[in-house]
């Protein structure tokens, strides 16, 4: 119990009740009988996360017990997740996400400020989810996500169907002083253009299809225990699928020996740096296993839109307390620990 007091503690001193309010309403949403609020809904959501709560029944039996909320039936739950528009969850994320960025840093060894994109699926069975289908006899939805890996927390999130391809959301992802490091599915050719004449920094995967033309080596000092074996500039693509600009291809071996090849505008930068970036990716990996194995996202408790991405984004919203708590607490749990050797 202690444990969902400090969670809701902790977002309501980020969030206020009235904020919170204030963008239910203006999503147009009206409440429906005083028993059980929206903002009670999200508050539910963000226990049933962080206890992995497995569905409405089991919740019902929770909250009989947990002094946190107040106890309704199952069938309220359900019917104020379909009811409750998942936009303005989004909207309550993207606050909580502004404010906790300010306020947690991280100090990592890379040069530039940096975020991950990448996206995970959730399927269910093909009984579920009927307006998401996905692949086979499973039905989905994909959450995209923008991931700073300095603070190790989220700055944007969409989310979409399962079939959504990845590049088709690259665009809505937009911050103009942090460099996107990608994976080979969220770029086009006409996108490395795009970011270049916007002047937004990146590192992307190449597609193993994708030539590379007018190369021209870069000169670098090579080291026997470096990872990079080519370092050039060229044109991406090739004929009418051409880019307009020029880029600069780093070639590398990842820690399992594999052939990686990225694409980068950063061109005062060493090749091995570039190859610290792009696995710096790894953290949204990460971050997605975490969402998954620990806040209960393979766990769907209702099928509406409203219902499905209402409980995603507030299981993020989880994550987000959870790592200010952590980087709160671990110099103490830190400082205790040489005390104690």
């Amino acid at each position: 119990m202690g444990q969902s007091n400090t969670l809701l503690k902790v977002f309501k001193s980020f969030v206020s009740m009235e904020e919170i309010e204030n963008i239910l309403r203006s999503h147009d949403y009206q409440e429906v009988g005083r028993k059980w609020l929206g903002t009670d809904q999200i508050f539910f959501w963000l226990l049933a996360s962080s206890e992995q709560w497995q569905n409405y029944r089991e919740s019902e039996n929770k909250l009989k017990i947990d002094p946190s909320l107040k106890a309704v039936d199952h069938t309220t739950l359900s019917t104020k997740a379909s009811i409750l528009p998942y936009e303005a969850v989004k909207e309550i994320l993207e606050l909580l996400g502004s404010r906790f960025n300010r306020e947690t840093r991280r100090s990592m060894d890379l040069p530039v400020s940096l975020a991950a994109l990448d996206s995970t699926t959730m399927t269910v069975g093909e009984n579920r989810l009927p307006w998401a289908p996905y692949h086979g006899k499973r039905n989905g939805v994909k959450m995209h996500t923008f991931f700073r890996v300095d603070t190790l927390l989220p700055i944007q999130v969409e989310a979409s169907k399962g079939l959504t391809h990845d590049a088709a959301v690259a665009h809505s992802f937009s911050h103009q002083l942090i460099t996107s490091v990608r994976d080979r599915a969220y770029a086009t050719i006409r996108d490395f253009d795009n970011l270049e004449d916007e002047g937004k920094g990146f590192v992307i995967r190449l597609k193993t299809s994708i030539y590379t033309e007018e190369r021209e080596p870069i000169p670098r000092v090579t080291s026997e225990h470096s990872r990079v074996f080519d370092d050039y500039s060229a044109k991406i693509g090739k004929g009418k699928k051409q880019s307009n600009h020029r880029f600069r291809i780093v070639c590398f071996y990842d820690d399992e020996g594999n052939t990686l090849r990225v694409a980068t505008n950063l061109s005062t930068l060493f090749a091995e740096d570039i190859a610290d970036l792009y696995k710096a990716r790894w953290q949204i990996e990460l971050f997605h296993r975490f969402l998954k194995q620990h806040l209960n996202l393979n766990h769907f408790f209702g099928t509406t839109p409203n219902a499905v991405y209402g409980q995603l984004f507030c299981a993020i919203m989880v994550y987000m307390v959870l790592r200010f708590l952590y980087n709160q607490l671990a110099p103490v749990w830190r400082m205790t620990r040489r005390t104690f050797i």
